[in-house]
């Protein structure tokens, strides 16, 4: 049988599995996730390769809380933390969920869809620019913060993000 890919919302039962195969950062991080799902602020996305959790994406209806970003841009809908784990990239599937989110944003009435990217991430940038992203002209900006792994070990982070936009009058 051939590998099948499912694009679908996270319910509450997918939590335990993506706990055990989708470990980038925090341990709550999925069930905080599915918990602001449920309050209507955002929508999370998850992919399945047989069944088994293999990337996700977070898909916030109230736009980035970035202020670098908030100061020129509102009323569009943020994506946030799109993550294919290394063994299933380039199969498509991180396409797969842009292309989800997309049409969940059109559907809701939105005319475009936003998304930060790491300045290094060349291979992100390309993704997101074949697909029509494009450069919001912001200029660059800072993201970080703090979280606590599995093993409760603390770590911080810190990238350099410019920010995209996607018009959707053409999915």
């Amino acid at each position: 049988m051939e590998n099948q890919v499912l694009i679908r919302i996270v319910v509450d039962s997918d939590i335990p599995e993506l706990e055990k195969h989708m470990t980038n950062g925090p341990l709550d991080k999925h069930r905080d996730r599915y918990k602001k799902q449920l309050q209507g602020d955002v929508t999370y996305i998850a992919a399945y390769w047989n069944e088994k959790p293999v990337g996700h994406v977070l898909l916030k209806w109230n736009g980035t809380k970035d202020e670098a970003v908030t100061a020129h841009i509102n009323h569009c809908p943020d994506i946030e933390d799109l993550l294919v784990t290394d063994e299933y990239r380039n199969k498509g599937i991180g396409q797969q969920l842009l292309y989800y989110c997309a049409k969940l944003t059109k559907q809701r009435g939105f005319e475009r869809i936003g998304l930060g990217v790491g300045i290094e991430n060349e291979s992100a940038k390309r993704l997101y620019q074949r697909l029509g992203f494009q450069d919001s002209g912001i200029g660059e900006y800072q993201i970080g913060g703090t979280f606590i792994d599995e093993k409760g070990i603390e770590h911080s982070w810190k990238e350099t993000c410019i920010y995209l936009i996607h018009k959707l009058k053409d999915l």
